[in-house]
């Protein structure tokens, strides 16, 4: 089906991670000749009204924008969509192998979609919106993973400050948050909301018991620091993540 190259390609880095840089390459390759090279306004009006994210695309009732958009990479260079895939082709292959193929689908996927989601309701809070679109929720989501998962793994920041995974995410999050301060062009609520969804799907708090059982430990803690007598049962649920 596919050349000897990319056959071994395909088994080094699994069928998902394999496949979704496949498919982010095409779709940047095509719309970037379809919009740059041909002038297409047909094109430049599918990317950006119907398969980017914004409040005006929900509106219409385009909720598939909250996938879509984690497909498509701005097209007036390649540092958005070169880094993305890098970190696809880094931090995707061995959460793949732990997960299984379907279940990094998943996980990935449902990040896309709180990513959007947070990333929307900073810009209703706002009211800017100017679209959105990069795999950069879905990317932040298995980072996330891959730092707690595998907190004491080495890993090269800006490929030359070795540091371990544990401190990884917060620097990351901490940059992001910087260049969003100063007025960069990155989508800091939709990294932020692959994050929080990576951390609700790994605890499973998606459950509603499992989510409450969890409030409450939360809470007994609180009271334990501030010195207040429990009430009732105290309940730390468990790692039972399905993600393991």
């Amino acid at each position: 089906m596919y050349p000897d190259f990319l056959q071994r390609l395909r088994q080094r880095l699994g069928a998902a991670v394999f496949g979704l840089i496949a498919l982010d390459l095409t779709l940047h390759i095509v719309f970037l000749l379809a919009i740059r090279s041909l002038r297409s306004e047909w094109a430049l009006a599918l990317y950006e009204d119907h398969l980017a994210l914004s409040l005006s695309a929900l509106g219409r009732g385009e909720v598939w924008t909250l996938v879509t958009y984690g497909f498509l990479h701005d097209l007036h260079g390649v540092q958005h969509i070169l880094f993305n895939m890098l970190a696809l082709y880094f931090f995707g292959p061995m959460l793949e192998r732990l997960w299984g193929t379907r279940a990094f689908l998943r996980f990935f996927l449902f990040s896309i979609v709180g990513g959007g989601v947070l990333q929307m309701f900073a810009a209703l809070v706002s009211g800017v919106d100017n679209g959105t679109v990069g795999a950069s929720a879905g990317l932040m989501a298995l980072l996330a993973a891959f730092c707690w998962r595998m907190p004491d793994a080495k890993v090269l920041l800006f490929f030359v400050v070795p540091v371990e995974a544990r401190y990884l995410l917060p620097i990351v999050l901490g940059i992001d948050l910087l260049t969003w301060l100063t007025g960069g062009d990155v989508a800091f609520f939709a990294h932020l909301g692959g994050v929080i969804t990576a951390w609700i799907l790994l605890h499973n708090l998606y459950r509603p018991r499992l989510a409450l059982a969890y409030g409450r430990g939360i809470a007994a803690w609180v009271r334990k620091r501030v010195g207040r007598p429990r009430r009732g049962l105290h309940v730390v649920p468990g790692d039972r993540s399905k993600w393991n």
